[in-house]
Formats: structure tokens, C-alpha cells, sequence
């Protein structure tokens, strides 16, 4: 008889879950009934961890957890081929923080880190979970909106902006500050249908 593998995920007595590998190798008798049963399991929590993490920081950015860009553009070519098939309306948006240079020379890399942090906070609680944003690099962000024209988006993304506006910080000095961002809209259309075409006119 085959050998079978099996993962099971059980909850500890402390409410975590607990991964085990189980193996099962029936034995038989010369003619041909069930005998018995060997069952091997080990612990493989620490393994399970390890590649949920792994799979987490392969598509996310560690500053932020938003998306990274590579797993950004995967999600929005998927969302394009949507669009395209189902003929709903998809727009992408990209946004930088204003003057960024500025707060890391004024404030310090750490304020300006706690920037970035925060407006990616803001954008997490406005976005729905048919929605993706990922951090593009340094202050530069992408936000995928599925099934929402331009002026919806806009209205979303003026929400996330007057969040921002209104948000203050404080640098190690005790001085306050505040930020703003800047953000291009681009809707797909017959004229705009490609990942390049969308990111540059967002642009």
C-alpha cells in the first residue's frame, strides 16, 4: 500500500496554531488484510512559519506592508485582463509625498520612514479589498482601484490626500510638521490598455 502524506494544522491550548507533517504506512497480512498501522508526525511549525514569511516578504515591502512593485504590476496585469474581458472600469492612480527629500534633510530618515508609514495607514483603512496598493519605491506609491472610474476614484483618493493634509508630526526636537501628497489618476480605456500605458499617464 502507498505511504500517505498528510499536513494537519491544529490549535494549541493557547490559541496558536500548531503544523504537524503525518505519515501513514498500513501494514497487511500475507493475505491481504489490514493488520496495523504505523503513524509517524512531527512538528513542522517553525518550517510553516518560515515560508509564510518568506511568501509574505516576497510580495511585500517591509517598511510599509503594502505590496512591493514587482507584485504590484502582477496585480494590476490581472486586474487589466478584468477589465478587459468583463468590460468594467479599473483605474490606477500614482502618488508621491511632496518634498520628501526635505523631510528626511529637515526631520531625519527615521520621521521620514514614520511618514511613509503612516500614509500607508491611511490609504490601507480607505481602499476596499477588491483594491491594491504597493509601495513603488522610495516615496512613490501605486493604488489599483477595481471597478471604479476616474471620478470615483477621485473621490477616494481625496479622502486619502485630506487624511494626510491633516495628519501632524512630531520630529526628535519636538518640533510639529505636516505633509502633502500629490496624486495622478489614469482610467483604462480602448486607448490606455496596458500596464505602461496606464502607469505613464498616471504619471
Amino acid at each position: 500500500a502507498d505511504i500517505l502524506h498528510q499536513e494537519l494544522q491544529v490549535i494549541n491550548e493557547r490559541g496558536k496554531s500548531v503544523y504537524y507533517e503525518l505519515i501513514r504506512l498500513p501494514l497487511f497480512y500475507p493475505d491481504g488484510r489490514r493488520k496495523s498501522m504505523i503513524l509517524l508526525g512531527h512538528d513542522i511549525t517553525a518550517r510553516k512559519q518560515l515560508e509564510q514569511r518568506l511568501s509574505h516578504e516576497a510580495k511585500y515591502d517591509a517598511l510599509t506592508n503594502l505590496l512591493n512593485r514587482r507584485y504590484f504590476e502582477e496585480r494590476l496585469e490581472a486586474a487589466i485582463h478584468y477589465t478587459q474581458r468583463f468590460k468594467h472600469p479599473m483605474s490606477v492612480c500614482l502618488c508621491d509625498i511632496d518634498k520628501f527629500k526635505s523631510v528626511n534633510d529637515i526631520h531625519g530618515h527615521q520621521r521620514g520612514d514614520a511618514v511613509l508609514q503612516q500614509f500607508s495607514q491611511i490609504v490601507r483603512t480607505e481602499l476596499r479589498s477588491v483594491d491594491a496598493a504597493g509601495r513603488l519605491g522610495g516615496d512613490e506609491f501605486g493604488i489599483l482601484l477595481s471597478g471604479s472610474n476616474a471620478q470615483e476614484s477621485l473621490n477616494c483618493l481625496t479622502r486619502i490626500r485630506k487624511r494626510l493634509e491633516c495628519t501632524i508630526f512630531k520630529n526628535g526636537n519636538g518640533r510639529y510638521f505636516g505633509v502633502s501628497g500629490s496624486f495622478g489618476i489614469a482610467e483604462w480605456s480602448p486607448t490606455i490598455h496596458t500596464k505602461e500605458a496606464l502607469l505613464e499617464s498616471a504619471d
